[in-house]
């Protein structure tokens, strides 16, 4: 059976969100953007160009140097407003993709180019879910990171734009294109882990995360107002543009700059949407001078009959990056990849006459060993995230990860800090697409 022994339909999430994103649709599709898309045939080259050039960026065109030329693409042209970040890049791509790039200032110069086919947005978080759009707008397919929006019209606003476009977009949760979280993900779902009741997601570090180093960053290098974007003008700040992590402007927060992965695996194992509800506890415990929080816990309430609970903390890395499913035929970690029997509901506790429960610590674990438990197999059917997409650019299928999961762990997050922010609960209402309190 599968997870919480609901049939799982993955068309559903689509048009489900997609509908609940159908009065933006409208606003967002441009009369022409489907005309001047370009379908690569089978033996056309790909150009590919970059928005967003730092070390994201770097990560992401090592991995797709390999496989290049088998694939048929290049990546032609990059977009950054540093200097420093187009120079790097400019020298990776030329060594490693065997021509130079052609450079943009403005992204919105890259998509207007017809020799540009698809974009990758590896930008601060304020730029994804805008240029995402306008990148479908203009008739290019995209490669965006997560969390995809830092709004719930944004995120809204992005999902429109993909579907009335018509356009081919993986959003950076690269786990969904692990051969080993394939692999989990299988298992869950059919059942392995009985009723799922409860989910553990951490994601804990230790030491001033994202406090980096800003004494190379001079105005004169920066297009300030470009990388501002929409928000109200600001007077160039060197500890800002380095550190953008650290602030409302730029981020949602911890549970969406690291959690939108745990969430993100957590929809995807359980088929849920969205949270019903959550509840939240934030605060800077270790490192100062930082408007997010540096520690959150969350607790989540899903339509699907279970509860979540997800925690950062950068003053100590014990358990740095885990989730756990408890479940009534047992539990799966996905620190060992395996599926324990431990805490399984006992069949003999379900006869009436057996239902005695213990009261001592050591008593309550008598009993309950783990089984001989299963091990997670790798899917065979995984692969590199970024091939996945390059590859769908072709057979123009959906990749892995689509702009509706991206959806998803955006309003998760939005969520979270919201519910941190003003101490109480809050919960989501689908078809206004709002963030209610209470």
């Amino acid at each position: 059976m599968p997870a919480n022994n609901r049939q799982i339909n993955p068309m559903g999430r689509r048009r489900f969100i997609s509908a609940s994103a159908a009065s933006v649709a409208g606003a967002l599709l441009s009369d022409s953007a489907v005309s001047r898309a370009r379908v690569p045939g089978a033996n056309d080259r790909i150009n590919i160009g970059v928005i967003g050039c730092g070390n994201r960026a770097a990560y992401l065109l090592e991995s797709m140097a390999g496989f290049h030329n088998e694939e048929n693409f290049t990546v032609s042209a990059v977009c950054d407003v540093w200097k420093i970040n187009r120079e790097a890049r400019i020298g990776q791509i030329t060594e490693q993709f065997g021509a130079k790039p052609k450079v943009f200032k403005r992204y919105t110069d890259m998509l207007e180019s017809p020799e540009v086919d698809a974009v990758m947005v590896t930008t601060s978080d304020l730029g994804h879910s805008t240029i995402l759009a306008a990148a479908c707008r203009a008739g290019k397919d995209a490669f965006c990171e997560k969390p995809m929006a830092m709004t719930v019209g944004e995120a809204s606003e992005a999902v429109a734009a993909v579907r009335t476009n018509g356009r081919v977009v993986q959003i950076g949760t690269q786990r969904r294109s692990d051969p080993i979280y394939m692999g989990g993900a299988q298992l869950v779902q059919a059942g392995k882990l009985g009723k799922v009741c409860v989910v553990e997601l951490k994601w804990n570090d230790a030491g001033p995360r994202w406090e980096r180093q800003y004494g190379n960053v001079h105005a004169g290098d920066i297009d300030w107002e470009g990388y501002q974007m929409h928000l109200p003008a600001r007077a160039f700040d060197a500890r800002r543009f380095r550190c953008w992590h650290l602030y409302g402007d730029y981020s949602i927060g911890v549970v969406g700059l690291l959690g939108a992965h745990h969430t993100d695996l957590l929809h995807w194992y359980m088929d849920e949407q969205w949270p019903e509800s959550v509840t939240a506890t934030g605060a800077t415990l270790t490192w100062p001078n930082r408007e997010h929080y540096d520690t959150i816990h969350a607790s989540f309430k899903y339509p699907g009959g279970f509860l979540v609970h997800y925690e950062t903390r950068f003053g100590n890395s014990s358990m740095r990056a885990e989730a756990m499913f408890y479940g009534t035929a047992g539990v799966l970690d996905t620190k060992t990849w395996k599926i324990t029997g431990e805490g399984r509901v006992l069949p003999e506790r379900l006869e009436p006459g057996n239902r005695q429960y213990p009261t001592s610590a050591f008593a309550m674990h008598e009993g309950q060993g783990q089984g001989a438990g299963i091990e997670v197999q790798p899917d065979p059917a995984g692969m590199d995230h970024m091939l996945n997409w390059v590859q769908c650019l072709r057979t123009r299928k959906d990749p892995n990860a689509t702009v509706e999961h991206g959806f998803s762990h955006s309003l998760a997050a939005i969520m979270a800090h919201r519910a941190a922010d003003i101490g109480r609960r809050v919960s989501y209402d689908p078809v206004a697409r709002e963030i209610r309190e209470g």
